[in-house]
């Protein structure tokens, strides 16, 4: 049953909420920077911009839910080159190697926006752990009936079983670790959209590989 004009879906609702809560927060950010200087204001911000954080993986997870955006066929050489070269210049100010290893054309059925933020959400996972001197990979090929999209890091990497949980809803490799723990369940929620799978193995070098597999198209 299609929804009549006006009429807004659960999700719709949830994202148009979320939106009003960054823009508070925005507002309180705001407020705080012209306060004076000192330890309260500042973890005041700190806390500020954690919460603005969170706000952005819920509209983000919302906008997946909701996977308005038609899949089509995408060059995935192509845009994980774009993306690569977007993101080389932030390598660089961390001192990690961002390499590229993609031969010819491989087409997929994909959304373009969906992808493109699946990748930079895998890449700022990566260098987020990535040391200084290492290296992340990116690389594709055909690995039949999926083409298989890899973006293997240097890190610290995971256990199996944190492998197996990373995917859930607000989960944490730690509790000093960063980030609103969304990423990776928006990750997988974009993938399923495009009808395709995402899995994060052990990488050759002890860290992690992540891969997408999405249908040939």
């Amino acid at each position: 049953m299609k929804l009549g004009r006006g009429v807004r879906s659960p999700g719709e609702l949830g994202a148009d909420a979320e939106r009003e809560r960054r823009t508070a927060l925005t507002a309180r950010r705001l407020r705080l920077e012209s306060l004076p200087t000192s330890p309260d204001r500042d973890a005041a911000v700190r806390e500020t911009d954690r919460l603005r954080e969170l706000v952005d993986g819920l509209l983000s997870l919302a906008r997946a839910d909701a996977g308005s955006e038609a899949s089509t066929r995408v060059d995935a050489s192509v845009l994980l080159r774009e993306r690569v070269e977007m993101w080389l210049p932030l390598a660089d100010e961390h001192g990690v190697a961002l390499v590229a290893l993609l031969d010819g054309p491989l087409p997929v059925r994909a959304a373009p926006g969906r992808l493109t933020q699946v990748v930079d959400n895998l890449l700022s996972n990566a260098l987020e752990v990535s040391p200084a001197g290492g290296t992340i990979t990116v690389s594709a090929r055909a690995a039949t009936p999926w083409v298989e999209l890899h973006l293997a890091d240097e890190g610290p990497g995971l256990t199996p079983e944190q492998r197996e949980r990373a995917f859930d809803r607000f989960w944490r490799a730690g509790s000093g670790a960063a980030g609103s723990g969304l990423g990776l369940a928006i990750v997988r929620r974009l993938v399923a959209a495009d009808e395709g799978q995402v899995e994060l193995r052990e990488a050759a070098g002890g860290g992690v590989d992540a891969v997408v597999r999405l249908r040939p198209a």
